[in-house]
C-alpha cells in the first residue's frame, strides 16, 4: 500500500469526465464498491459534522465526519508518547453570549470552524509537564483502508434535492481516492475503545473541467450530490451523501436573503420566552414576533426571564403586535380601526419599555389563525404595514396553489394601496421545528439551503421567511448550522424580517386575494357597548373627581370589543356594569311629594335629599312650575356619602291659585337619577297694595267695558230710526210700482 508523507493522504483519480477502455478493468472494483453500490456494514456509522458548502473552482472542499464502530487498531496510527512544556492563556470573561463558539453535537469535538475574538488580558501559568499523542509518519502495515470521495451530477429541483440525499444518485462524474485511512483520522484522541468514534477529515481541492490527479471536477455552476465512503479490506462499511455547490459565475447568482421569524405570540406562552432567548444569541439576526401581555404577565413573576431576553435580542428586531385580541379584519369591520391603532400603540410601548435595545417595527404582519380580510388589509398598510407572512395552511385559502417558489413575494392588492405577501415554505417550516436529536441538522440545512438555491433563477432577488408553521420558535441547532453554510457564499445572507420587502422581486404572474370580510363580526356588540358607555357616562359625572371607577369601567367594555370574548361572557360583563351603576343611581333617595303655600311673592322652598351610598355624589337639582318662577335656575348639590341635606331653592310667584310644582334631580350630564317628584303650591302672595291696584285695574275696566256697550247700543237705535222716516222709503228712479 502507498502513502504519504505524514498527515498527507495519497489519492488516487477513480473516475473521469471519460473512462478509456483499457482502463475499465481498474477501475470497475471502485465502481462496484462506491457509495449506492454496496450495502454498508451496519457495524459503522459514518455522520457529517461539518463541511464546506459554497466553492469556486480551485477552493477546497473539507468535509468533517465521525466515524462510529469496532474500527480496527492496525487501522489506526501508531503513537509515541512525548513530554512537552505547555503555556496556559486564559482569555478575559466573554462579554456576551454572541462572543462563544457554538456549541458542538454531544460525543464531537469537531465543528464549524471559528475565529474567536482577541482576549484584553491573559494569564500565564508555570510550565506543567505533559503527555501528549502523535500520529507516527507510517501506519501499521497490510490494513487496507481508505476513503473515497465521488461526485455526481447536478440537481435541478427540489426533488432532485431529496433523491439525492436519500441515495438515489445516478452514474457518478468523477471521484478521488484518500488513502490510507489512518491520515484521515484528525484527533487520535478521540478513538475510544468505549464509544469506538474515531473523527475523520478530508480535504481535496475542485476543479472546472479540466481534472487532475486529486481534486474533485465540478465543471459547471450547480448543486453537486457527493458520496463519501469509508472502506476496510475493499469494503464499503459506511458512507454519507450530501451535497456542495459550485457557486455561479459573478453578475449571475441569485441573491437569497433569508430573515428567521421567531414566535411567542401567546399570553400563557412563557417557555418560549426562554427558548427565543436561546435563539437570540446565535449568530444570525432574529426578528421576534411576542404578544406583549405576555412580556408584561412574564415580567412581574419573573423579570429575570424578561432581563436575559432584553440582552439576547440587543441589536435584533421585534414585530409590532397590539395589546388585548382584537384583529384587524374585525376591527374594520365593526369600524373600529382607531381603538385598533389605540392597541397597536400600547403593544409598542410595551415592547420598547421591556426591550429597550431592540427596534420595534410594523413592516411585517404574521397571519396566524385565518386569513386577513381586505378592509384588516387595508387598516394594517396605513399603520405601516409592507409583508404579510402567510402560513402554509392559509396558502391555498388566499393564493389559490402552493406551487409558489420559495422566497417569492406575491403583490396583494388592498384598494388604493397595496402590499406584498410571502409564503412560509411547509418543508422548511417542518424541518424548523424543535428537535432535540440533532444528529441530522446540518443534513437538514444542506437540504433546506439547497431547495432554495435550486428553485432561484439567474439573479434572482428572493426574500425567505424561515418560520416554523405556528410562527413558534424554530430550532436554534438547524439555524446555526445554516447561518454557517451561508457565510460561504456572498449571495445568501441572513437579514431581518423587515429588510426583506426591500431586496425582493415579486412574482407578477400571481396575486394574493384576501377575503372580503373575516374574522368576527361584532357591529352589534359595538352598538350595545356604545349604549351602554353613554349610561355609565352618566354615572360617572355623579362620582366624586379622582374617582377611577369610570376608567376601569371603560377599560372593560373596551375588553369586549375582541375576538376572544363570546357574546355571553360580555353580556354577562354589561350586566354586571349595569348593575354597578344602577347602585349608585339608587343611593339618592328624593323627596315624598308634599304640599306648600307662599304667602309672599318671593320665597325660598326646601327640599331634602339623601345619599343613602357609601359614596360621594353630585346631582343637579332642576325646579319648574306654570306659575312660579325659580331665579337660581337648576343648581348643582354634592351630597355627602350617607347624609341628608335640604336644598334651598329660591321661588317667585306670578300669580295666586294652586300649582304644581316638578322637581327633577338629574345627573350632572343632565339625565334623570330619579322620576321628577311633583309637589303641590298654593299662591296667596298678592296682597295689600298689590291687591288694590289690582281690584282698581279690574274697576277701571268693567267700567269701560259698560261705557262702550251703552254707547253701541245707542248707535243702533238711530240707525234702526233713520231707516222707519217716509222721505227714506221714496221710489227709485226707474222703479216700477206694482201697486
Amino acid at each position: 500500500m502507498a502513502s504519504g508523507t505524514a498527515g498527507v493522504p495519497v489519492r488516487r483519480r477513480v473516475f473521469g469526465v471519460l473512462l478509456a477502455a483499457a482502463a475499465a478493468s481498474i477501475i470497475l472494483p471502485v465502481l462496484t464498491t462506491s457509495p449506492g453500490a454496496a450495502q454498508p456494514v451496519e457495524a459503522f456509522a459514518l455522520t457529517l459534522v461539518d463541511q464546506t458548502y459554497s466553492v469556486a473552482p480551485g477552493d477546497e472542499l473539507r468535509f468533517e465526519l465521525t466515524l462510529d464502530g469496532a474500527l480496527p487498531t492496525q487501522a489506526l496510527p501508531t503513537t509515541t508518547t512525548t513530554t512537552t512544556t505547555t503555556t496556559t492563556t486564559q482569555p478575559a470573561p466573554s462579554t456576551g453570549d454572541r462572543d462563544r463558539p457554538p456549541p458542538r453535537r454531544p460525543g464531537t469535538t469537531v465543528g464549524r470552524s471559528t475565529t474567536s475574538r482577541p482576549t484584553t488580558t491573559t494569564a500565564t501559568t508555570s510550565a506543567p509537564t505533559t503527555t501528549s499523542t502523535t500520529p507516527a509518519t507510517e501506519p501499521l502495515p497490510n490494513i487496507d483502508g481508505d476513503i473515497t470521495v465521488v461526485v455526481y451530477p447536478p440537481v435541478l429541483d427540489r426533488a432532485g434535492v431529496d433523491l439525492a440525499l436519500d441515495g438515489e444518485l445516478g452514474e457518478p462524474t468523477d471521484g478521488v481516492q484518500l488513502m490510507p485511512l489512518a491520515d484521515s483520522i484528525s484527533v487520535r484522541s478521540a478513538y475510544d475503545r468505549d464509544d469506538d468514534v474515531v473523527e475523520l477529515s478530508v480535504r481535496l481541492p475542485t476543479s472546472s473541467g479540466v481534472s487532475g490527479a486529486d481534486d474533485l471536477d465540478l465543471p459547471s455552476p450547480g448543486i453537486y450530490p457527493v458520496a463519501i465512503a469509508v472502506r476496510l479490506d475493499g469494503e464499503t462499511v459506511a458512507e454519507h451523501v450530501t451535497l456542495v455547490r459550485r457557486v455561479p459565475d459573478p453578475g449571475t447568482a441569485p441573491q437569497l436573503r433569508l430573515g428567521v421569524l421567531a414566535g411567542a405570540m401567546d399570553d400563557d406562552d412563557g417557555p418560549a420566552l426562554a427558548e427565543l432567548t436561546d435563539l437570540a444569541t446565535a449568530d444570525f439576526p432574529v426578528t421576534a414576533a411576542i404578544d406583549p401581555e405576555l412580556l408584561t404577565t412574564t415580567v412581574e413573576q419573573d423579570p429575570r426571564t424578561i432581563t436575559a431576553l432584553a440582552g439576547a435580542l440587543t441589536g435584533d428586531e421585534s414585530v409590532a403586535l397590539p395589546t388585548g385580541d382584537l384583529d384587524a379584519s374585525s376591527a374594520a369591520t365593526a369600524d373600529l380601526g382607531e381603538l385598533f391603532y389605540r392597541h397597536l400603540r400600547a403593544g409598542e410601548d410595551v415592547l420598547l419599555r421591556q426591550l429597550p435595545e431592540t427596534p420595534v417595527r410594523r413592516t411585517a404582519w404574521p397571519i396566524t389563525d385565518e386569513p386577513i380580510s381586505t378592509g384588516g388589509g387595508e387598516l394594517l398598510t396605513r399603520s405601516g404595514t409592507r409583508l404579510f407572512i402567510i402560513p402554509p395552511d392559509l396558502a391555498t385559502s388566499l393564493v389559490g396553489t402552493t406551487e409558489v417558489p420559495v422566497g417569492q413575494h406575491l403583490r396583494t392588492p388592498l384598494g388604493a394601496d397595496e402590499a406584498s405577501s410571502v409564503i412560509v415554505d411547509d418543508d422548511i417550516a417542518n424541518l424548523l421545528e424543535p428537535n432535540t436529536d440533532t444528529a441530522d441538522d446540518l443534513e437538514d440545512s444542506v437540504r433546506m439551503l439547497s431547495w432554495m438555491l435550486v428553485e432561484a433563477g439567474s439573479g434572482e432577488r428572493r426574500g425567505v421567511v424561515l418560520a416554523t408553521a405556528d410562527f413558534g420558535v424554530p430550532d436554534r441547532s438547524v439555524l446555526s448550522e445554516m447561518a454557517g453554510l451561508a457565510d460561504e457564499a456572498a449571495d445568501v445572507e441572513f437579514v431581518t424580517v423587515s429588510a426583506l420587502p426591500g431586496v425582493t422581486d415579486e412574482n407578477l404572474s400571481v396575486d394574493v386575494t384576501l377575503p372580503p370580510t373575516s374574522g368576527t363580526d361584532m357591529r352589534p356588540r359595538v352598538t350595545t357597548v356604545a349604549r351602554v358607555r353613554l349610561s355609565l357616562a352618566d354615572t360617572s359625572s355623579m362620582l366624586p373627581r379622582g374617582d377611577r371607577r369610570p376608567l376601569a369601567w371603560n377599560q372593560r367594555l373596551d375588553e369586549l370589543l375582541t375576538t376572544v370574548v363570546d357574546d355571553d361572557a360580555a353580556q354577562a360583563v354589561i350586566d354586571e356594569l349595569e348593575a354597578a351603576a344602577r347602585t349608585i343611581r339608587a343611593a339618592i333617595v328624593p323627596p315624598d311629594p308634599f304640599s306648600f303655600t307662599l304667602t309672599g311673592r318671593e320665597s325660598e322652598l326646601q327640599v331634602r335629599l339623601t345619599n343613602a351610598g357609601s359614596t360621594p355624589l353630585r346631582v343637579v337639582v332642576a325646579p319648574s312650575s306654570p306659575r312660579l318662577t325659580f331665579p337660581s335656575g337648576p343648581q348643582t348639590v354634592e351630597l355627602g356619602a350617607g347624609v341628608t341635606q335640604f336644598v334651598p331653592i329660591d321661588v317667585a310667584a306670578r300669580a295666586n291659585g294652586t300649582t304644581s310644582v316638578s322637581i327633577s334631580i338629574r345627573t350632572p350630564s343632565g339625565v334623570d337619577v330619579v322620576r321628577p317628584v311633583v309637589l303641590t303650591a298654593h299662591v296667596r302672595a298678592l296682597t295689600g297694595v298689590g291687591q288694590v291696584i289690582t281690584g282698581g285695574a279690574v274697576v277701571v275696566l268693567a267700567t269701560w267695558w259698560v261705557s262702550h256697550l251703552r254707547q253701541r247700543r245707542r248707535q243702533r237705535r238711530a240707525t234702526v230710526a233713520v231707516g222707519r222716516h217716509p222721505a227714506s222709503q221714496a221710489a227709485a228712479p226707474g222703479s216700477i210700482d206694482r201697486s
